[in-house]
């Protein structure tokens, strides 16, 4: 049980940081005559940037293999001990998944979201199959596009340490899904990168910058 619960608390963070990033958001306003208070929902985006599988593929150059593998290697190293890894190494996708089962025979209620990109998105976690790429190749592919497609420098990059689960909200095509969180001091503290990967072909499905609220 006590497993489970630490499971439980770590999921519940990170659909917490990721409800922050990604949730719709609600502004009141005052119709002039009646002064009526009324709420104005919008959708926002799921990701900053998004593609479709297949759409986005980081190519594989000794350049960005030497300036992935330094940030890496980096991070490895400095985040030995540190909380954050330790949280996030512990809370591992068959964790998740043994909780995501627990929370559907406790007959827990996922409700799908509506994003502009993506349409409509409904969370659900399982385990990586003969075809996905591992976690470790899809922490490079997340270092590559955010170096290179959201434009963050690499010095930033190596106070963050990445959280998977692996998503299966579209059963044909399931996702890694990593929350870069920062470990030390030396990082913007207020940001959380999130990226998504194919898991079937190593594609990139979307990146986004946030700042966790609450």
């Amino acid at each position: 049980m006590n497993r489970i619960m630490k499971c439980l608390c770590a999921l519940i963070l990170m659909m917490a940081i990721c409800s922050a990033l990604t949730g719709h958001a609600e502004e009141e306003t005052d119709i002039e005559n009646d002064q009526i208070p009324v709420v104005v929902s919008f959708d926002l985006t799921r990701w900053d940037r998004y593609w479709k599988p297949g759409e986005k593929i980081m190519e594989d150059t000794e350049e960005s293999r030497i300036q992935v593998n330094a940030i890496l290697e980096k991070v490895n190293q400095a985040s030995e001990g540190m909380l954050v890894r330790e949280g996030a190494d512990a809370d591992t996708v068959e964790l998740q998944y043994e909780l995501y089962q627990h929370m559907l025979q406790d007959g827990a209620e996922i409700e799908p979201q509506l994003f502009d990109d993506i349409g409509t998105y409904t969370w659900a976690v399982g385990l990586p199959d003969e075809q996905s790429i591992t976690q470790d190749q899809a922490w490079r592919t997340a270092c590559q596009v955010l170096l290179e497609e959201a434009g963050i420098a690499e010095e930033q990059l190596t106070h963050f340490y990445p959280h998977f689960s692996y998503e299966t909200g579209d059963p044909e095509n399931p996702f890694w899904h990593l929350n870069l969180m920062p470990y030390d001091a030396g990082s913007e503290v207020s940001v959380v990168y999130e990226v998504a990967v194919y898991a079937h072909d190593g594609s990139v499905c979307g990146y986004k910058i946030g700042v966790p609220v609450g």
